[in-house]
């Protein structure tokens, strides 16, 4: 999800919770969309798509690191590091686990 694709990323996470409510991975992207959106109350509603992708599927890597590179952001460090851990040993995706790796390096 690249910076400025918030709108697009934000329409087609939509659109397939609309055709499966229960795509946890969709659940997160679209919390990474409203992230990335900003505005007052984004990083709080951003959080409640992660948590629900967690309630979704809680193996869900890509939620656990986006909720972890979230909670770093905002110096959260102690629930950072456990999501992050989380992503690197739950997350299919090698992608998900290098990201989650380079967040952790970095706390």
């Amino acid at each position: 999800l690249a910076r400025g694709a918030h709108g697009p990323a934000l329409a087609d996470a939509n659109q397939a919770l609309a055709f499966d409510p229960r795509n946890a991975v969709a659940r997160a992207r679209r919390g990474a969309a409203i992230r990335l959106r900003g505005g007052a109350n984004a990083n709080n509603d951003a959080v409640g798509e992660f948590n629900a992708a967690l309630v979704l599927d809680p193996n869900c890597g890509e939620a656990s690191w986006r909720r972890g590179d979230l909670l770093a952001a905002i110096g959260d460090l102690e629930g950072a590091r456990a999501d992050l851990e989380t992503a690197k040993s739950r997350a299919a995706d090698p992608e998900v686990r290098r990201q989650a790796e380079s967040t952790l390096s970095r706390l």
